[in-house]
């Protein structure tokens, strides 16, 4: 437990450098490329991050948890998945080159910004193959060295172009696009660095196979928590957009404790299935999840209208809807994770596939008359039915009782300190 916690915590610093380079970055390209020039940004790298989604196959999730599992399939390992990614990912490069115009409604010049940022894809597939061969090693400094570096860089590229008045949408595309890859250098060294050999040989239908099973999730993942936005315009309106992306925004922030300890969990699981840990792991974190939100709630009916202006203060109510989704989400986040790693991701697959199909009916139901709040309804619809199925599922494949997974113990406390 002791080396649980404390990769947490490292790993919950190196998830701080995005959000905290996010709010550097955001000052700096408003002003040099001002509303016009930072929309053209984000309409031209969306492709890339959707894709780099798509294209994984789910490998680096596969490649974490057989690393985690064998550390000798490490090499083995990564060319399965690097040779399979790169076949996919130059097929996708491909289809956004020749289609790119679809993605910017006919402007040539966006056209061409989109086409430079997919040439970016396949390295970014890569860098994501090489950082979960550190997560399945449990290197979790070399991990948030590798955020502190790639953010570090981005932050530092934008301010000096900015500073010289070289920063355009072209050249902060490339820096977006390529920092990945310069953060993803200081993984080299582990993946020749020499391991302990094994006699079984990771087998590629075997590790494709795992890979599928995460990839029909993570896409039933990306409607889950991106539809709702896309659809929001034609179903209610850009204002009520406006309000719920605020929401969303606010919302967030206590998911940094979650998202931190799930990958951890995932990759410690993968190596060892332990219910005790992973119980423990759940009641702390839930715990700290709702005080975060708790927190946050509290200082919503100040800080909305103080900081964003009166026009957002539809926000609040729209926020304590999201924040009462993230509150009950961790114990069934990592049910789900146990999932995965005992070699069943389809099940959580299933499970985040449900979730989407009920947030969209709902979405479509609810947001044209009720606007953001309806959209924050739908998700929580959704969150409720994704962490039940988890719950669900994973009581009947291990016999781990969901009740088991909340409220917090006196022990857990003692087992806190320790690890800190």
């Amino acid at each position: 437990m002791r080396r649980h916690g404390v990769d947490t915590l490292v790993n919950l610093v190196g998830n701080a450098f995005a959000p905290l380079a996010a709010l550097a970055t955001a000052p700096i390209l408003a002003q040099a490329l001002g509303t016009v020039g930072r929309g053209e940004l984000a309409g031209a790298t969306a492709p890339l991050l959707l894709a780099a989604s798509c294209a994984s196959l789910g490998l680096p999730s596969a490649v974490n948890h057989w690393v985690a599992r064998h550390a000798g399939h490490s090499q083995r390992v990564l060319g399965i998945a690097a040779a399979a990614t790169a076949v996919v990912g130059a097929i996708v490069t491909a289809a956004i080159v020749v289609t790119g115009d679809a993605f910017v409604a006919g402007d040539p010049e966006l056209s061409r910004l989109v086409a430079l940022a997919a040439l970016a894809l396949v390295p970014n597939l890569q860098a994501s193959l090489l950082q979960a061969i550190a997560a399945g090693r449990h290197a979790w400094r070399l991990v948030a060295l590798e955020r502190a570096v790639t953010n570090g860089t981005r932050l530092v590229a934008l301010a000096t172009l900015a500073a010289t008045h070289a920063l355009s949408v072209e050249t902060a595309v490339l820096v977006i696009a390529l920092t990945p890859v310069v953060g993803a250098v200081v993984y080299l060294p582990l993946i020749v660095r020499p391991v302990e050999r094994v006699d079984e040989r990771a087998r590629i239908g075997a590790v494709l196979s795992y890979g599928g099973r995460v990839w029909f999730g993570a896409l039933a993942g990306i409607i889950l928590t991106r539809i709702d936005q896309t659809l929001m315009i034609p179903l209610a309106g850009a204002a009520a957009l406006g309000v719920y992306a605020l929401a969303v925004n606010l919302a967030d922030i206590p998911l940094t404790v979650a998202n931190a300890v799930r990958e951890v969990t995932f990759s410690r699981q993968s190596e060892r299935v332990d219910h005790e840990v992973l119980a423990r792991s759940s009641r702390l974190t839930g715990a700290a999840v709702v005080l975060a939100c708790a927190g946050i709630a509290a200082a919503l009916p100040w800080a909305v209208p103080t900081l964003f202006g009166p026009t957002f203060e539809g926000a609040v109510p729209v926020t304590l809807v999201l924040l009462a989704g993230c509150a009950i989400s961790v114990p069934g986040s990592l049910a789900g994770v146990s999932l995965a790693a005992a070699g069943r991701p389809g099940l959580r697959s299933t499970s985040l596939a449900a979730a989407a199909v009920v947030n969209v009916v709902l979405l479509i139901l609810l947001a044209p008359g009720l606007g953001a709040i309806g959209a924050a309804v739908a998700t929580f619809g959704g969150s409720l039915v994704s962490n039940g199925l988890n719950l669900l599922f994973v009581h009947r494949v291990s016999g781990l009782a969901p009740a088991a997974l909340v409220g917090l113990r006196r022990a857990d406390m003692g087992a806190f300190r320790r690890s800190v």
